[in-house]
């Protein structure tokens, strides 16, 4: 670890009920190419055995793993549970990674070196490979492809555009912050949010530049007992909405910190914002056109999204 012992990274992951998984989320963060970081697992108030697995791994590991969980073993959340971890952090980084994923060995390495060397940059995000135990999730390797066709590689780039429609880091799981960034922005998004990364990412973005390495991986587990894969269409469709009104809510007062290109941008979406959600709450041919005639790429990418959600969550 580093000579002032706080380690230079803390990796927070977040577990709730992954028992049949968490044991590969962890090995593969103690067999990074990159050793000086320290693991801060939290439970929300798992009901299976993962809690004794967790405790085996601190037995062994007790100067790599901090082990935290609420008062009684409560269920709190995901707000409550990642700001329980956060706020145990004392490193110059942030990764993350959910407790039925994990990582190529070199994903902490390569982060770090960017992070390292490009200070404009506050988040470092991969790509993704699915894993799944059957077809569930493969639509979320064909919509990589898809917006991969728009995302700068390897440099810094603005980011607060593509996430004002999607979230193109797609998880948690997938990108690395500054503890100093995180420190300035706002956790709490609402009590039942399902999007918090995309929540975290969008204020992120509005402070900082971001870079994609091209040459790490996260393996993201796609099953449907994860809190997406429960969700029924309806539920997604009212979430989504919900959601993206509070997204351009949290902006509008934020705008000052935009630069003039971002600025034009906002106000040009939140015009349009009213149109997305109209035609994903009751899709139809004038709903549909509405939409289209304002902003015809969005419109195009809100169809496929709610044909392959609507086969999806159905």
């Amino acid at each position: 670890m580093s000579s002032n012992t706080q380690p230079r990274v803390s990796v927070i992951v977040v577990n709730y009920n992954q028992g049949r998984y968490i044991n590969q989320a962890i090995d593969s963060i103690l067999n990074q190419t990159y050793n000086d970081y320290k693991i801060i697992l939290v439970d929300d108030g798992s009901q299976d055995n993962s809690i004794e697995i967790i405790r085996k791994y601190v037995r062994k590991y007790p100067n790599k793993i901090c082990f935290l969980f609420h008062k009684n073993h409560q269920n709190r959340g995901i707000y409550n549970t990642y700001e329980l971890g956060i706020s145990a952090a004392k490193s110059e980084y942030l990764a993350f990674i959910e407790a039925d994923d994990r990582w190529g060995k070199n994903y902490l390495k390569r982060k770090i070196e960017i992070l390292d060397r490009y200070q404009e940059v506050g988040v470092v995000f991969s790509r993704y490979k699915i894993v799944s135990e059957g077809l569930y999730g493969y639509d979320m390797a064909f919509r990589q492809k898809i917006i991969g066709l728009f995302l700068v590689v390897n440099r810094p780039f603005h980011n607060l555009k593509n996430l004002m429609k999607r979230n193109n880091v797609a998880t948690f799981s997938a990108f690395i912050t500054r503890k100093s960034l995180i420190d300035t922005i706002t956790l709490y998004c609402h009590h039942d949010v399902v999007y918090f990364d995309w929540w975290i990412l969008v204020q992120l973005s509005m402070r900082s530049k971001f870079y994609l390495d091209n040459k790490s991986f996260v393996f993201w587990r796609q099953h449907k007992d994860s809190t997406l894969g429960k969700q029924k269409f309806d539920l997604h469709k009212n979430r989504l909405s919900e959601f993206m009104h509070l997204l351009f809510e949290k902006i509008g007062p934020e705008i000052a910190m935009l630069d003039e290109q971002d600025k034009l941008y906002y106000l040009r979406k939140k015009n349009i914002l009213p149109f997305f959600i109209s035609f994903y709450q009751k899709p139809g041919i004038k709903n549909f056109l509405s939409f289209a005639r304002l902003d015809p790429l969005w419109s195009f990418e809100s169809m496929l999204s709610y044909l392959i959600n609507n086969w999806k969550y159905f």
